[in-house]
């Protein structure tokens, strides 16, 4: 998988990892920008809970270990 760090040496493609009609919050740790081969695999292809696993814990490291994808999504009621 081929994340993209410096988006104006090549052609890349955001994916959203919880997108908004399920909550998702338009916010920088619900975004990773990835090559356009990644992006269509990650959504189409046979491995996506592989690419999932590999974003989740590319974006960890920048994040840091509390980022969690449950964070990416709103919550109107929270116990």
């Amino acid at each position: 998988m081929y994340i993209v760090e410096n988006m104006f040496l090549k052609s890349v493609q955001t994916h959203i990892l919880s997108k908004g009609h399920s909550g998702g919050l338009g916010i920088e740790e619900n975004i990773v920008t990835l090559c356009p081969e990644c992006h269509y695999q990650e959504d189409f292809g046979q491995d996506t809970k592989l690419y999932e696993k590999y974003i989740e814990n590319y974006l960890k490291g920048i994040y840091g270990a509390n980022w969690s994808k449950e964070k990416l999504i709103y919550k109107k009621y929270i116990d």
